[in-house]
C-alpha cells in the first residue's frame, strides 16, 4: 500500500545554511517511509513532490502526471524519477528512477536505478536490493489525486 507522508530533508548540522531545507511528500510503503532508505545509501535525494518551493510547483504537478502515467517519464529510456536532487531537482545532478508499468489493475515500479541526463546507463548505487513494487491502480491514483490537492493547497 502506498501513502505519501510529509517529510523534511535531513541536513547534517555541518551543512546547515549551505543546503536548502525542503518539505516534500515521501513515499511510504505499507507505512514505512522510503526516504530513510535512500539516505542510508548516502544519497541526498528527495521525491519530486516538493511542498515549500512555489517556483517549482508546476514541475511538481508534471512529476505527479509522470508518476501516474499521464506524461512520459523524463529520465533516459522513458523512466520516471522517484527521487531527485534536493537542491535543484535537476536530473543532471543524479536521480533515482524506476520503470513504470501501468495496466488496468496495477501500477508497478520496477528496476530501481540511478541516472543522469547525460548518459543512458542505469547505475545501481546500492539500489539493487530495492524490490519491485506493485500497487492497486485505483488506490494509487487516489493517493496522487490527494497529492495534487496538497500541492495546490500550498500555492
Amino acid at each position: 500500500m502506498l501513502q505519501l507522508i510529509e517529510t523534511e530533508r535531513d541536513i547534517e548540522p555541518s551543512m546547515a545554511g549551505k543546503k536548502a531545507p525542503r518539505r516534500f511528500l515521501d513515499f511510504a510503503i505499507s507505512g514505512a517511509p522510503m526516504y530513510p532508505v535512500i539516505r542510508s545509501k548516502a544519497l541526498d535525494l528527495i521525491t519530486p513532490i516538493w511542498l515549500d518551493d512555489k517556483v517549482a510547483q508546476d514541475e511538481v504537478l508534471h512529476s505527479i502526471r509522470r508518476l501516474t502515467g499521464k506524461e512520459r517519464g523524463n529520465a533516459p529510456l522513458g523512466r520516471v524519477i522517484v527521487y531527485e536532487c534536493a537542491e535543484c531537482g535537476d536530473i543532471g545532478c543524479g536521480a533515482i528512477t524506476v520503470a513504470l508499468g501501468i495496466d488496468r489493475r496495477a501500477v508497478t515500479w520496477a528496476d530501481w536505478g540511478y541516472q543522469t541526463n547525460y548518459e543512458e546507463a542505469i547505475g545501481r548505487n546500492g539500489l539493487e536490493d530495492l524490490p519491485d513494487l506493485v500497487f492497486d491502480r485505483i488506490s494509487y491514483e487516489h493517493v496522487f489525486a490527494d497529492a495534487v490537492n496538497r500541492v495546490i493547497g500550498n500555492r
